[in-house]
């Protein structure tokens, strides 16, 4: 029998040491809850963690991000970590330029802007419509429903195309473009070609 030797994928988080001073931003982050009370000098008190929506915990420790712990965003969902085993098995990457969360705001801003203008232009359409279903009964013709695809009127709309996500096989990095679009970090995929930069 002949065995081959395999390394595991490296993949990328984003991660963020819990302390006391961000928790309630960090829940509002992750979708958390912050619970308990800061326990200073007080051993009696609660714990004090946040609650967190955790991606397929085994444990409920595993939701519970306490002060020191590392809370982690990847493409699959939110994880807790202890200090120990972050540092165990994580390292900072300095070739990460943007992260999957500014992706997912980025793209959320301009779904939102997608969404106002929609309904700038169904308020400017209604408005239409009733001034045109207004100036045909002031010329004394019969009322017709408003029917804005024989409407020559200039009223111009700006198609918003869809952000598109996709997620690398080879790193499982998630990014936004069209299908054929590479990896941003295919020049660091193992045996891969390197892209040219022309």
């Amino acid at each position: 029998m002949k065995t081959d030797m395999y390394v595991r994928r490296p993949f990328q988080v984003e991660a963020v040491q819990v302390n006391a001073d961000n928790m309630a931003e960090l829940a509002e982050w992750c979708g958390g809850q912050v619970q308990g009370t800061p326990r200073e000098n007080d051993v009696d008190a609660p714990p004090y963690f946040i609650k967190v929506d955790a991606n397929q915990p085994t444990t409920d420790r595993q939701t519970m991000a306490f002060v020191n712990d590392w809370l982690l965003y990847a493409h699959n969902g939110y994880k807790v970590y202890t200090e120990k085993a972050f540092n165990k098995n994580f390292e900072l990457d300095a070739t990460a330029s943007v992260s999957p969360s500014e992706i997912y705001a980025e793209t959320r801003r301009q779904l939102e802007e997608a969404q106002n203008n929609l309904e700038r232009f169904r308020d400017a359409l209604a408005t239409l419509s009733e001034k045109k279903a207004d100036e045909k009964v002031d010329e004394g013709q019969p009322e017709l429903p408003y029917d804005p695809a024989t409407d020559n009127s200039a009223v111009t709309m700006t198609q918003v195309a869809p952000v598109q996500k996709h997620l690398c096989s080879i790193c499982h990095t998630e990014f936004t473009g069209d299908a054929d679009q590479p990896c941003p970090n295919a020049d660091t995929h193992p045996d891969q070609p390197a892209r040219s930069s022309s």
